[in-house]
C-alpha cells in the first residue's frame, strides 16, 4: 500500500501562509529550518531554507520559503472543497484571482497562490 505523507511546494515568502490558513482553512502546525548542507545534499541548492507545515484532515503541505517566485508550468495540486462559490469569494477577499475555463460543457476553476503555485479547485461530490 502507498500512502501520501505530504506535499512540499516552494513559496516566495511568509505571505503565502495566508492562502493556506485563511483560504484553505489549514492549521499551521510548525516551522523548521533545513541547513544549507542538507539542502545541497537533497535539492542541489546551496542555501538554507525555512519551512512552514500546514495540515487539514489527512492533507499535509510543507511550504519551502525561498524568496523566489515560482515559474508557471504544468505542475499543480487539485483540491476538493465543500463549496466552490464560497472558496472563490474567499479568494476575491484576499486579492487572489480565479481562472475559470470551459471544457466539455463544464467550468474548471484554478487559482494561484501569492508565489504562483497553481491549484485546481473541484467541489466535493456526494458518493
Amino acid at each position: 500500500m502507498i500512502r501520501l505523507n505530504h506535499i512540499a511546494i516552494q513559496v516566495k515568502n511568509k505571505k503565502d501562509e495566508l492562502f493556506f490558513a485563511e483560504i484553505l482553512g489549514m492549521k499551521k502546525v510548525g516551522d523548521f529550518r533545513i541547513d544549507s548542507h542538507l539542502v545541497e545534499a537533497i535539492f542541489k541548492k546551496k542555501k538554507a531554507v525555512e519551512v512552514a507545515t500546514f495540515v487539514k484532515g489527512n492533507v499535509k503541505i510543507e511550504l519551502f520559503i525561498t524568496g523566489r517566485k515560482v515559474e508557471p508550468f504544468f505542475n499543480h495540486i487539485c483540491l476538493e472543497v465543500p463549496d466552490k462559490n464560497n472558496f472563490v469569494e474567499k479568494c476575491e477577499k484576499y486579492g487572489i484571482a480565479t481562472t475559470i475555463v470551459e471544457r466539455k460543457g463544464r467550468k474548471l476553476f484554478f487559482v494561484r497562490d501569492f508565489s504562483g503555485n497553481l491549484f485546481e479547485i473541484k467541489q466535493v461530490t456526494s458518493q
